[in-house]
């Protein structure tokens, strides 16, 4: 009877804290984040193993280290995911096809092309061309702008995400220490635990987290390969620009940046400076192939007012006497010729003058000499000393063109005789060449039996061969082919022969588009392309002939087919395809990261029912506890009555 007392109230004291327990767990069972508490009880004893009743050995809280890790990790997979699906859905939503898109506007200038083509002297439908031009570059601006504000909203996530980073590792060092000190007294810590667990929790939002469980109780946390917390120490962070313009993230006052692979701020850096730049980028070449190609064409063709008196380049070099490859043009000049047809106005006579053009061993200021020099002075390159760009002067009484006209008269004129041949037309061959021109026999021209005109091309293969005696009217035009005809004067020919340059490409170099002179477009790229303000305010301007007679459409027909021409992704997609690739590609990207997010958001669902089954609390299991505890407590009550009751019986005995 000696320990009855104690055994007594020890089971109603400790029945009583079971029930507390108890009573926090209902309570806190619809609480996130919340540990279902369990008791472990033990029984008391004297020195001499006589039990002395029972007392609460420990208050643990349910959890599985194991689940719970790999929910952290899952967690964080999931933000990453569910971010960088965000971002998709929105570039996705600024790609699209047909009216007021990229696309649409392509089209839209191309068949403005086309029905210039038809209606080559039309003022209206050159200015409709023109309008067409504008909407096309500003709808490349503006698909560039809203590129550059989504991924400025990245750089303001990324900022947040980091905020949110130096919020949480305080708080979670100040839990380690609360807790270190709670539990080294013989405490127990376990709703600050759950305070811990909720902060990890909400920091693995945002990056990668991996938990080191130390023995007093401290968690350490890493991400991106850096210390997050250490004991009661936390890690300041941010997030900035570096000198190239990347998005980093690194310990603040840090130069060495860190890189996170899963939550929000993975998926922002990853958008910022990969992602999001892609799309730019390819929108960029499909600019700049536009801009290179239309130029181009525009550079060497001929407008309704014929040869020009000055041209300016629109392009300007950081050095202009510095090596053309070494000046980072966006359109690449290479190794080649430049070919100006010089026109004396006063008698029409008109030669084509060829310019080599080596960026490797020519500057700006080179090209601008080489020009004078090849033309006698004829055509004046100089360099605008405010602009660094390449400006070209026609001498009094002189016009030239890039059209790559044939001369007239031809070259090496050696009739022999009073006849005076004339090449006319518009040269539609695959590749420069000279054509040579040899008459076979002598005698009058349009007289003579037999007299014939065989012309060959530089590898002195037969182009054909002319009747230009017997039967043949002097002066009307034969067919040579690749259309060109030729000529013979009423006269006398004694083995004559001439030649011309004829010219597919004028500008093998592409130094016209490259340096921006005569063309339509400005500038390298989707965000600063526009048109040349000449052509908005005279549209004539637009080069729809090569020839330079009324109604020949030669160049402006070429321009409507670089529709059709592969020039992107290697020589295997036109300008409407490569952009339909770009939007199947932010298609993919967004289809691929939808799946990832459904499939990462089941796993962090199975694993948080795994851990409710674990640390949740259960309703139906608490009730059990409730009645035990409940019994428990009546029984200890009936013991102390019983031996309170016989202690009063032994005392009336010995009374």
């Amino acid at each position: 009877m000696l320990n009855a007392y104690n055994i007594g109230i020890s089971t109603m004291s400790t029945a009583q804290r079971a029930l507390d327990l108890v009573g926090q767990n209902i309570s806190n069972s619809a609480t996130p984040g919340y540990h279902r508490q369990g008791i472990t009880l033990a029984q008391t004893t004297t020195g001499d193993n006589n039990g002395t009743g029972v007392k609460v050995q420990n208050i643990f809280r349910y959890t599985d280290n194991s689940v719970r890790s790999s929910l952290v990790n899952a967690t964080s997979d999931q933000s990453r995911s569910t971010t960088q699906l965000n971002t998709q859905r929105q570039a996705e939503s600024l790609f699209s096809t047909g009216t007021g898109s990229i696309d649409g506007g392509m089209q839209s200038f191309f068949n403005a092309l086309d029905t210039l083509s038809t209606q080559p002297s039309d003022a209206t439908q050159k200015r409709v061309t023109v309008s067409s031009a504008v909407n096309l570059s500003n709808q490349f601006n503006q698909l560039t702008t809203d590129l550059g504000n989504l991924k400025n909203s990245q750089l303001t996530g990324a900022k947040e995400a980091v905020d949110a980073i130096n919020t949480l590792a305080p708080k979670i060092a100040d839990l380690n220490k609360q807790i270190s000190v709670a539990e080294a007294t013989g405490g127990t810590a376990n709703d600050l635990r759950d305070q811990r667990d909720s902060a990890i929790n909400d920091l693995s939002q945002y990056i990668d987290v991996r938990l080191s469980s130390q023995d007093n109780g401290v968690v350490n946390v890493m991400g991106a390969n850096d210390a997050i917390v250490v004991g009661n120490m936390s890690t300041k962070f941010e997030a900035a620009l570096d000198t190239n313009g990347s998005l980093v993230f690194r310990e603040a006052g840090s130069t060495t940046s860190l890189t996170p692979t899963s939550g929000k701020l993975a998926g922002y850096l990853q958008d910022y400076n990969q992602t999001l730049p892609g799309y730019q980028s390819r929108l960029d070449q499909l600019a700049n192939k536009l801009i290179t190609n239309v130029n181009a064409v525009q550079a060497t063709g001929l407008t309704s007012a014929g040869p020009s008196a000055n041209l300016a380049g629109t392009v300007s070099v950081a050095n202009p006497t510095a090596l053309l490859s070494t000046q980072n043009l966006s359109s690449p000049i290479q190794a080649g010729q430049l070919m100006i047809s010089v026109t004396q106005q006063s008698t029409g006579t008109r030669t084509l003058v060829p310019v080599n053009i080596d960026p490797a061993t020519q500057s700006l200021q080179d090209v601008a000499n080489a020009i004078t020099s090849a033309t006698g002075g004829q055509v004046q390159g100089s360099i605008d000393p405010t602009t660094n760009s390449l400006n070209l002067q026609a001498q009094s009484g002189y016009a030239f063109d890039f059209a790559g006209r044939v001369p007239t008269p031809p070259n090496a004129v050696a009739m022999n005789g009073t006849s005076a041949p004339t090449v006319t037309g518009t040269y539609t061959g695959s590749s420069n060449d000279t054509y040579s021109f040899q008459v076979v026999g002598n005698g009058t021209v349009g007289t003579t039996p037999g007299l014939s005109l065989e012309v060959r091309d530089s590898a002195n293969n037969l182009v054909s061969t002319l009747n230009v005696g017997d039967g043949y009217e002097a002066g009307s035009p034969l067919t040579v082919g690749n259309g060109l005809t030729v000529r013979l004067g009423a006269g006398t020919t004694n083995a004559g022969s001439f030649s011309v340059p004829v010219t597919a490409n004028a500008d093998t170099a592409g130094v016209l588009p490259a340096l921006g002179v005569g063309g339509l477009f400005r500038g390298s790229g989707a965000g600063n392309i526009s048109v040349n303000s000449e052509f908005t305010a005279d549209p004539s301007k637009l080069a729809t002939s090569r020839s330079g007679d009324p109604g020949e459409t030669s160049n402006i027909i070429r321009m409507a087919g670089i529709q059709d021409k592969q020039l992107l992704a290697g020589g295997t997609q036109t300008l409407s395809q490569y952009y339909g690739d770009t939007i199947g590609q932010v298609g993919v990207n967004v289809s691929t990261l939808n799946d990832l997010q459904t499939t990462q958001a089941n796993m962090v669902s199975n694993l948080s029912a795994q851990e409710q089954s674990t640390s949740g609390v259960d309703l139906n299991e608490e009730m059990v506890n409730l009645l035990t505890y409940q019994r428990m407590v009546e029984a200890g009550s009936r013991y102390l009555s019983v031996v309170n009751t016989s202690m009063d019986a032994v005392f009336a005995m010995i009374n």
